[in-house]
């Protein structure tokens, strides 16, 4: 029977580069040495041949077969996923950085280089009747892999899982332990942001019969769906490793969600030896129940082998039951348009750099949902297997993308990872080919598109494929490619195809690229930090010469051409065959420190910071996503030594009309329309300001902002319950309760029967370590990730001149 094994405990780290390099090629096998063997200290001996240590004077063989004393240099006790690269210190740039593509910028100042993963482990002598394989899901990024001093296999990209199988090189029962040795070098980047470095996605251990279900073997996908049936068809790849042919039963059974057997097949197989075999079922599904955005369903396809009248191998694939077209009209699911209100994400967060856990997955896809999205693109890269069951699981869109625009054996390797990988994903709605590629306005560009179009589709017929384009916009031979032409920052191409082809299928992969600081209301060169008001794309921060106050002239009610508000109105007025948007980003993530670089070292373009607390702009995409009644209103309300003066005011809504209140005096009230922003110059008085949402006259929202006085304690607050970890906001108050919202006091957390993994606080120009159990507040909020163990947990939360707060659970 199919056994997995979680492999992420019980690693050993090193930073750097090792003393004596361990070899990919040695004369004789399994003479690696060094850290790829198990070492004296650890206990082997290599005994030599008894003609042989007649000759030598000894048994003892082992700088024959190339033994190490002991295992040299400093080793950490680490479990995956696991990050090294944020466990380093940020690097200065040596001069001063130049447009776009600074190569520090670009990775964040961190400094890349190589890190090492080894693990000791055991098997029972009952395992050598099976194939062991071991699987990354993800390793950031030139990857080696060793196992008892031999050289098993490398990997190229950091975005693509794999898997190796090790029986032949392992030890069994009393035979002796295991090592398994673990190379990641990052020198050399995949893409233009900081990736991270290591092993930072989940490892598996599969102990298997030699007839079982190959590695993303199954393909379940649907036809003719109606509301009274669907037909269901499951392709399965077999693999039989034994030397002589044999013959299976193959069982296929579809169970509901409550677990009732609805359906089962079965069929006879003839393999070949160390050969493949593929077999096909159709099952017709009564009144069946389908994925949408409001019921993700899942249904499951357990496939059994049978050998010799024994059950062999187990195989489950969770998938759902429903129907994605594309047309003119935008997304149709189910024959329900679907408007795409899409984010671009990057695998990044607080405290944990690339190495997401579950529950960081569970946390950001609930922000993103919070905010009214319905869509992820995973932007540039394969999304993790994890992150798509989560969407599968909360009804959540996905357009999963290719990193490699190559047709190369390694390119198309990593294609089909990506496709075979994740095409029983119900959220799954269309793949993307590629992102911004220079090459695309040359003729190998376009030749390398065709190909992988032919590729793609071999592999899944069933979804169309698109692309994320920006350099070849408006190419009419490249765009005629792809099934639906993908437009990065559409400036009316979208239009001018569309009047030229009306058949045409567009969609806007991706717009906004909207900087903002969050609780910052003035652009600050110094430190990097972008106001918060729509005052232009970054391109108008990058010819600024100096810090500047927004200029309101431009902006108001009317405002159609600024960089928040276009892309969002020029899909619902101009170009509704966009089918909605893909705002560039959810979150901030590190790197691509537009506009300014240093001393800023991530990004800016969240509609929430790394923490996950939201940013203003999150509000505006809240009122163009969600119909539920909302009004958000900025700044805050603390501007002591411009009283008397005027704060300029913005209003994001979904409703009709919005009133404008300071300390209960009307401001008066202003017809408001959805996607715009309505705004005030105001006269700052300290007390409260508040504004007042209407629909049909009525009042059915409002926001305010009080001004705080000065910080007086820290109020904790769990913010999300996971399985695994908890994360918790520390927010600086004062003595009424109110957030001080420019406040930076230095936290200090400590926790009891837990463990402290990272901190955060949104400032994308701190350079405080995120592994570490104490911060400095930015702009009046902090995060802490606490990871449980059992029994009850304290966490509190300390900092001087502060009262402290602690959480019991």
């Amino acid at each position: 029977m199919r056994e997995k094994i979680n492999f992420n405990g019980n690693w050993l780290f090193h930073m750097g580069e090792l003393e004596h390099q361990v070899q990919k090629v040695t004369e004789k096998t399994g003479t690696c040495g060094g850290a790829s063997n198990l070492t004296e200290e650890e206990g082997f001996v290599y005994k030599l041949p008894l003609h042989v240590a007649k000759v030598i004077g000894t048994d003892n063989g082992n700088s024959w077969y190339n033994i190490a004393k002991n295992l040299e240099g400093k080793w950490d006790n680490i479990e995956v996923p696991h990050d090294w690269k944020i466990r380093q210190d940020y690097e200065a740039p040596g001069q001063k950085t130049g447009f776009i593509f600074s190569k520090d910028s670009s990775k964040g100042y961190l400094p890349d280089g190589v890190g090492y993963y080894r693990k000791k482990f055991s098997l029972p002598k009952e395992a050598l009747e099976k194939r062991i394989i071991i699987e990354f899901e993800g390793v950031m990024r030139d990857s080696i892999v060793w196992v008892n001093g031999c050289y098993i296999g490398s990997h190229l990209s950091g975005y693509t899982g794999f898997a190796y199988d090790i029986s032949e090189y392992l030890f069994y029962g009393d035979e002796g332990e295991n090592v398994i040795l673990v190379k990641t070098d990052s020198t050399y980047k995949e893409g233009w942001w900081a990736e991270g470095a290591g092993i930072y996605r989940d490892v598996w251990m599969y102990q298997l019969d030699p007839v079982h279900v190959k590695r993303h073997g199954t393909f379940v996908y649907c036809k003719d769906i109606t509301e009274s049936k669907a037909n269901v068809i499951i392709e399965t790849e077999i693999e039989n490793t034994l030397t002589s042919d044999c013959s299976v039963t193959v069982r296929q059974t579809l169970i509901s969600k409550d677990n009732k057997k609805l359906h089962q097949h079965e069929k006879e197989l003839s393999l070949v030896f160390l050969g493949e075999g593929k077999i096909s079922f159709d099952m017709t599904v009564e009144n069946p129940i389908l994925w949408n955005l409001e019921n993700p369903y899942l249904y499951r396809m357990l496939t059994e082998i049978v050998k010799n009248d024994v059950l062999v191998d187990n195989y489950e694939t969770l998938f759902g039951i429903r129907e994605i077209q594309y047309t003119s009209q935008g997304l149709v699911v189910n024959g329900k348009s679907i408007e795409l209100k899409g984010v671009c994400e990057h695998q990044d967060f607080a405290g944990v750099g690339i190495a997401l856990t579950p529950d960081i997955i569970d946390y950001k896809l609930t922000r993103i949902k919070e905010m009214g999205a319905n869509a992820y693109r995973s932007a540039h890269h394969p999304a993790t297997d994890y992150l798509l069951q989560a969407c599968d699981r909360m009804g959540i869109l996905v357009l999963n993308e290719n990193r490699r625009f190559e047709v190369t054996p390694q390119g198309l390797s990593d294609l089909e990872d990506l496709i075979k990988g994740s095409r029983n994903h119900p959220s799954v709605f269309m793949w993307s080919l590629e992102n911004e590629e220079l090459i695309t306005m040359l003729p190998p560009g376009k030749r390398i598109l065709k190909a992988l179009v032919v590729q793609a589709k071999k592999l899944d017929p069933t979804r169309l494929f698109t692309i994320a384009g920006q350099f070849a916009k408006g190419d009419e031979e490249y765009e005629s490619i792809p099934e639906v032409i993908g437009i990065n920052y559409d400036d009316g191409n979208a239009k001018a195809r569309l009047e030229k082809y009306p058949d045409s299928l567009v969609m806007a992969s991706e717009d906004a690229s909207y900087v903002s600081t969050r609780g910052i209301y003035k652009d600050n060169r110094k430190l990097g930090l972008c106001d918060s008001y729509d005052s232009g794309k970054y391109y108008a921060k990058l010819a600024q010469s100096e810090d500047s106050e927004i200029s309101t002239g431009s902006l108001g009610g009317a405002v159609s051409n600024s960089n928040l508000v276009y892309c969002w109105n020029n899909y619902k007025n101009e170009v509704p065959a966009l089918g909605g948007v893909f705002i560039w980003t959810a979150f901030d993530y590190r790197g691509e420190t537009f506009p300014w670089h240093w001393p800023t070292i991530n990004s800016q373009y969240g509609a929430m910071d790394m923490c996950g607390f939201a940013k203003d702009v999150y509000y505006y995409w809240q009122s163009v996503w969600q119909d539920t009644p909302m009004v958000h209103v900025l700044p805050h309300w603390n501007w002591q030594g411009k009283e008397g003066q005027n704060i300029f005011v913005n209003i994001y809504s979904n409703c009709e009309e919005v009133e404008l209140f300071i300390n209960n005096e009307s401001q008066g009230r202003q017809k408001h329309t959805k996607g715009l922003i309505t705004n005030w110059d105001a006269i700052y008085t300290p007390g409260e300001i508040k504004v007042i949402a209407y629909k049909d006259g009525k009042a059915v929202a409002e926001d305010r902002r009080v001004t705080a006085g000065e910080p007086h304690a820290i109020r904790l607050s769990k913010i999300y319950n996971g399985k695994n970890e908890d994360l918790f906001k520390a927010e600086v108050i004062d003595k009424s309760g109110v957030v001080c919202p420019t406040a930076d006091n230095h936290i200090q957390f400590s926790v009891e029967n837990g463990e402290i993994i990272g901190v955060g606080n949104g400032n994308p120009a701190s350079h405080e370590s995120d592994i570490a159990d104490h911060r400095k507040a930015f702009n009046g909020l902090a995060l802490v990730i606490v990871r449980k163990s059992s029994g009850h947990i304290t966490i509190s939360a300390e900092s001087e001149d502060l009262e402290s707060d602690k959480i019991c659970y």
